[in-house]
């Protein structure tokens, strides 16, 4: 096998690679598939839970949640998190929906101030644009690196995933 000459290698039997090699195989050409190995469990890996960052975002700052949420459904979102949230402000606590203010002025009063405040948020219209309007200086994880329309303001940084903006902020 090891001095075979092959028509086609394909790296990869995931659900793309199986097919192409299954329908190349049919036309009699001579196909070789290599694939990784065993699944991958991410719960080996930490960095890959979304609340790895979380918690290490809780390490060196106080942390909240400013959501479209309601509290029902918080409750049971928050038993997968291993850190806590020092502050939650939700939809159904202010009655409102982001891009109201409603959640931003609620979490400046409970803070009582909006110094040292830094907003993180994947919504341009409803994080970044209210955040901007309340003059809070924000964090934009722009994950889908849309483009910005020329009448829109740009956020106060902007970044492509949570380890970037931890990494941002110091907390990385």
């Amino acid at each position: 096998m090891a001095d075979e000459t092959v028509d086609v290698l394909i790296i990869g039997a995931g659900a793309s690679g199986a097919a192409i090699a299954w329908s190349l195989a049919e036309t009699r050409m001579r196909v070789v598939c290599f694939e990784q190995g065993d699944w991958m469990n991410p719960l080996d890996y930490p960095s890959t839970r979304t609340s790895w960052e979380l918690e290490r975002f809780g390490k060196k700052f106080e942390i909240g949640l400013v959501s479209n949420i309601d509290d029902k459904l918080l409750g049971q979102t928050r038993r997968h998190f291993k850190s806590d949230f020092d502050l939650v402000v939700t939809a159904q606590q202010v009655r409102s929906y982001k891009p109201d203010p409603a959640h931003f002025t609620e979490a400046e009063r409970r803070m009582g101030t909006k110094k040292g405040w830094v907003h993180v948020g994947a919504s341009y219209y409803h994080d970044v644009e209210p955040a901007l309007k309340k003059k809070i200086p924000v964090v934009w994880v722009n994950r889908h690196k849309q483009a910005l329309e020329p009448s829109q303001k740009k956020p106060t940084a902007e970044v492509h995933n949570l380890r970037e903006a931890a990494k941002l902020l110091g907390a990385a």
